[in-house]
C-alpha cells in the first residue's frame, strides 16, 4: 500500500511506503529525494511521481533524476516525461538499473498502451483512476503478458483498482491518498459509508458487503449531484 506522505507520520500509522510529489525542479527534486531516504532509513519504500506540480521533466533531467534514484533504491518513477515522448522514455527505461518507470495514468483510450508497450516505454504499466474495472482488468493481463507490473492508480476511493488488484497476481500496491479520507470522506461528507482504509500493518482489505462492497449515502448524494442523465 502507498501513500502520498511522509515518515515518521506515515511510518506511525502502518504504511509501508510513501509516493512523493516533487515540483520538476531537478535539483530540488534530488536534495528532496535524497533528504527523505536519509530520514526513513533503507528499509522503507520510496516512490517518485512527477506527472503534475507542474509537470514532467525534459529528457535531461529525467535521466539525471533517474540516475539517482537508483542510487537511493527508489522503487518507482513515475510518469517522468510527456506520454508523447515514446524514444525518450524508451532511453530512460533502459538507462534506471534499478528504480522502474511507471507509465502512463494519464489517457483517454487503451490503445494509447499499444505503442508503449511495444517500445518497452515503461516497467511498470500504470491504469487511470478514471477507468473501470473492465478496462483495468484488460490493462493488467496486457501488462503481465509483456512481464510488467500494473499498477492502477488511485487517489480517490478505490473502489474499481481495489477489485483488480484483487484479482490478478503482478500488483503489490493499493494506492490510497493521505489523511486517509481526504479525496472521499472530506470532499463529500456523508456520502461514502464504507471508505478504503489501511490497517495499523498498512493492508487494504477486501470488502465484505454484496456488489462492489462499498455504500454510499443516495440522500447525501443528491445533495451534490450537479446533473442527472435521465435513460
Amino acid at each position: 500500500m502507498s501513500s502520498s506522505w511522509s515518515q515518521p507520520w506515515a511510518q506511525a500509522k502502518g504504511l509501508t511506503a510513501v509516493k512523493l510529489h516533487p515540483y520538476c525542479v531537478a535539483a530540488d527534486d534530488i536534495r528532496m529525494c535524497r533528504a527523505v531516504r536519509k530520514a526513513v532509513g533503507d528499509d522503507f519504500t520510496l516512490m517518485l511521481d512527477t506527472l503534475v506540480y507542474p509537470g514532467p521533466y525534459d529528457r535531461q533531467d529525467a535521466l539525471r533524476v533517474g540516475r539517482v534514484l537508483d542510487e537511493l533504491n527508489f522503487w518507482w518513477f513515475e510518469d517522468p516525461l510527456p506520454k508523447t515522448d515514446l524514444d525518450g522514455l524508451t532511453e530512460l527505461t533502459q538507462a534506471c538499473q534499478v528504480v522502474q518507470v511507471r507509465m502512463g495514468d494519464q489517457v483517454d483510450d487503451i490503445h494509447e498502451y499499444a505503442e508503449m508497450v511495444r517500445r518497452r516505454c515503461m516497467d511498470i504499466m500504470a491504469g487511470p483512476a478514471s477507468f473501470g474495472i473492465t478496462a483495468l482488468m484488460k490493462m493488467a493481463h496486457m501488462a503481465e503478458i509483456n512481464h510488467m507490473n500494473f499498477e492502477p492508480h488511485d487517489f480517490g476511493r478505490g473502489t474499481a483498482s481495489l477489485h483488480v488488484l484483487l484479482a490478478i497476481n503482478n500488483a503489490d500496491y493499493y494506492e490510497i491518498a493521505v489523511p486517509q479520507g481526504c479525496f472521499d470522506e472530506a470532499i463529500y461528507p456523508g456520502v461514502y459509508l464504507d471508505s478504503v482504509k489501511a490497517d495499523a500493518e498498512g493492508w487494504v482489505h477486501a470488502p465484505t458487503k454484496p456488489g462492489l462492497g462499498f455504500e454510499i449515502d443516495l440522500r447525501e448524494a443528491k445533495k451534490v449531484t450537479e446533473q442527472t442523465i435521465q435513460p
